[in-house]
């Protein structure tokens, strides 16, 4: 058996479009994956394995090495 799994995920800090020094990255996130991707002659390929994960969120850094995550993820 073989499973699946592939993201594409997108995000851009708006705070430097003001020249501030902390950054600010909204992002959006498309997630897929399958666990029963292939698999042997005799089990059956259920599509209930397969899932659709969409996901919106920012990330806040106020300081450089500190990073403040927010997300909320709908399948």
């Amino acid at each position: 058996q073989n499973a699946l799994n592939y993201f594409v995920e997108a995000g851009y800090d708006v705070f430097s479009l003001f020249g501030l020094k902390s950054k600010l990255y909204p992002f959006f996130r498309y997630d897929y994956y399958n666990t029963m991707y292939k698999t042997e002659e005799l089990v059956d390929k259920n599509p209930r394995y397969g899932k659709d994960i969409f996901s919106v969120g920012i990330n806040y850094y106020p300081l450089p090495n500190l990073v403040c995550k927010l997300d909320y993820a709908h399948r």
